[in-house]
């Protein structure tokens, strides 16, 4: 069983190669000969994937500031009530 640490250090060391890996097909020389086609393609395509890598990250987070936009705007709401 892999404690917390480990786990966090094994999704670190995914999202480092996965980055290396991104900027080494970006450095190839075939991705710029048709009018950057595949270059931007690539892009749009690293764009998802780092969107879905990201996930453990950004959802989280993302709950947190909706249940804190939720907060203040009730206070906002309460306090406007009382005028």
């Amino acid at each position: 069983m892999m404690t917390p640490y480990e786990i966090f250090q094994a999704y670190l060391n995914l999202l480092y190669k996965q980055f290396l890996y991104d900027v080494n097909v970006l450095s190839q020389p075939w991705m710029y000969y048709l009018l950057l086609i595949p270059a931007i393609c690539y892009l749009i395509f690293v764009v998802v994937k780092w969107g879905f890598l990201t996930i453990p990250i950004w959802a989280p987070l993302n709950g947190i500031l909706k249940g804190i936009i939720q907060t203040v705007s009730s206070i906002i709401k309460e306090s406007k009530k009382e005028k």
